[in-house]
C-alpha cells in the first residue's frame, strides 16, 4: 500500500468535508434575517453580558481542557465557594 497517497486521500478526504460544513454553515448564516435595528433585542447592547458569555466560554475551555485530578480539585473548591457564600452543601 502507498502511504502517501492514503495520507494525501485522507487530507482531501477531511479538507473537503470541513469546506462542506464551512459552507453550509455560512449559508445558514445567510438565511438568518438581520435587523439594522439593535434596539430591537435588548441584550444586544449589553456589554456586561458579552463579557459573561466570554467568560463562560473560557471557563468551559479551561476545564476541557484539565486532566482528572485537577477538574475533580478545581469542582471542589468551586463548591466550597459556593458553599461559603450561599450557606448550602456541596453536590448530593
Amino acid at each position: 500500500m502507498d502511504l502517501e497517497a492514503y495520507l494525501a486521500g485522507a487530507f482531501y478526504h477531511r479538507f473537503n468535508r470541513a469546506l462542506r460544513q464551512e459552507r453550509r454553515r455560512q449559508q445558514a448564516v445567510e438565511l438568518v434575517p438581520f435587523s439594522q435595528d439593535p434596539g430591537q433585542f435588548p441584550g444586544a447592547l449589553d456589554l456586561d453580558a458579552e463579557h459573561g458569555l466570554d467568560r463562560i466560554v473560557q471557563v468551559k475551555e479551561a476545564v476541557e481542557n484539565m486532566d482528572d485530578w485537577t477538574r475533580e480539585v478545581w469542582t471542589a473548591s468551586i463548591w466550597i465557594l459556593l458553599e461559603r457564600n450561599s450557606g448550602t452543601l456541596g453536590p448530593k
